[in-house]
């Protein structure tokens, strides 16, 4: 999970939530499912994604997640 001032090492992504907090945000398990089907179209679909990639999907995902949710 991200904090509040830390930088994901493989998005790029700032945290967006903090260690006082006992609840998963929205944007938090976007973020989780995106990097997981990330990982697992690497390790079971044998795609390589560029880091660039990763960064831009991630927060294309996290910009369109009101829209997404509707």
């Amino acid at each position: 999970m991200l904090f509040h001032g830390v930088i994901d090492e493989h998005t790029g992504l700032q945290g967006q939530n903090d260690k006082g907090t006992n609840g998963m945000k929205v944007q938090d398990l976007a973020y989780r499912v995106c990097a997981r089907t990330i990982e697992l179209l690497e390790r079971d679909g044998h795609y390589k994604i560029p880091e660039h990639l990763r960064k831009q999907i991630s927060q294309q995902i996290l910009d369109e997640l009101d829209s997404l949710m509707k």
